[in-house]
């Protein structure tokens, strides 16, 4: 997805210990099929890139049907791994968004 350095993947040692990982994520993935479930009935948020090549705006919107209400979407600039790139401007939100469902005693 182009989001690891080179100097990394050339480090043989480091790839022997996170190549298991990786292969164990994609051969997950290529046995999961979708089952229905009831609809989420918790506030959802869906962040994304506005430049993502693998979950564009249309394919988010799917997680309105996993939803009892609809999700709120937060759309930033860039791709797959915007979050890297915006992390104050994520954690903020965030962090309102969690103190507003967070019930004070």
């Amino acid at each position: 997805m182009g989001a690891t350095p080179a100097g990394l993947l050339a480090d043989r040692e480091l790839m022997e210990l996170i190549l298991p990982g990786i292969r164990a994520d994609f051969a997950l993935s290529e046995r999961y099929a979708y089952r229905a479930e009831s609809p989420l009935e918790l506030p959802v948020h869906v962040l994304l890139g506005d430049g993502d090549e693998h979950v564009d705006l249309d394919r988010a919107a799917g997680w309105a049907l996993e939803c009892a209400t609809p999700p709120q979407r937060h759309v930033f600039a860039g791709g797959h791994f915007f979050l890297t790139d915006h992390q104050s401007e994520i954690l903020d939100p965030m962090r309102r968004i969690v103190a507003s469902h967070t019930a004070v005693a």
